[in-house]
């Protein structure tokens, strides 16, 4: 008895489009650009423990995010200080 050949994610899809078949994402990218934003380091690091690829994907996003509006404002307030 032979194992089961996984199905391929480029194989024809039954409908012809001239792409490849639908790859299914696992988590979700809006929520961990949310945790990324709101929890910032503590929300990337829950993510990488815990979460999906894309929840992990999102949150990294989402802090960077953070990162650069936090460094803008900063530079906004410092030139505006003078």
């Amino acid at each position: 008895m032979s194992t089961p050949i996984p199905p391929n994610p480029y194989e024809y899809s039954g409908v012809n489009t001239g792409y490849p078949a639908e790859i299914v994402q696992e988590g979700s990218f809006k929520l961990g650009v949310a945790l990324g934003v709101i929890f910032g380091l503590w929300g990337v690091i829950g993510t990488l423990i815990m979460a999906r690829a894309e929840t992990k994907r999102g949150a990294r996003y989402g802090f960077l995010g953070r990162l650069v509006a936090t460094i803008f404002f900063a530079v906004v307030m410092v030139l505006v200080a003078d």
